[in-house]
């Protein structure tokens, strides 16, 4: 039943009260490594921005701390399933591979492109534009220049009309 899984009250006493909750993501190379960001303090929009080549495949993890079930994000638009990976009491793990395509432009110099992700929450979707840069896979060595990524923190609210607002997007580095 829906309520082995997910306290109701408890999610409608956050939504009501418009309490924020956090998700955490990570983006990983198929080889468990970490990806690179880098500071572009006041430049752009954002003032870190993840490095990632075009062709492709990472691995992302979505944890939170709310019962939801997360089976699938969207990563610029395209649908990819998650998979739990772990089940630790109140924190959840999801993963999967994805692909930054080959027909993904590389960024053009003094720009920043969105890897727009989207992830579904009760009634709603989480909308996360993180700001990066796609490289072409001739400058791999650029792509690893820079801070290595523990995870990046979303933080988030949900009104009562079941609107997600991100309140901050925080890149955290790998100690």
């Amino acid at each position: 039943s829906c309520s082995e899984h997910f306290n109701i009250k408890q999610w409608y006493q956050r939504r009501v009260r418009g309490m924020s909750d956090v998700v955490f993501l990570e983006v990983l190379q198929t080889t468990r490594s970490p990806v690179s960001y880098k500071e572009d303090g006041l430049r752009f929009t954002e003032s870190q921005t993840l490095k990632l080549l075009t062709n492709t495949r990472y691995i992302l993890r979505v944890s939170t701390k709310t019962d939801l079930k997360i089976p699938e994000v969207m990563i610029n638009g395209e649908a990819w399933g998650l998979l739990q990976k772990e089940d630790e009491g109140d924190k959840k793990v999801y993963e999967n591979e994805f692909a930054i395509e080959e027909s993904v432009e590389k960024t053009k110099k003094h720009t920043r492109d969105v890897l727009a992700l989207s992830i579904p929450l009760q009634n709603t979707q989480l909308q996360v534009p993180l700001q990066c840069k796609y490289y072409p896979l001739k400058k791999k060595k650029n792509v690893n220049w820079g801070t290595s990524l523990k995870n990046i923190s979303v933080n988030y609210t949900c009104s009562e009309e079941g609107v997600s607002l991100v309140t901050s997007i925080k890149f955290r580095r790998l100690m």
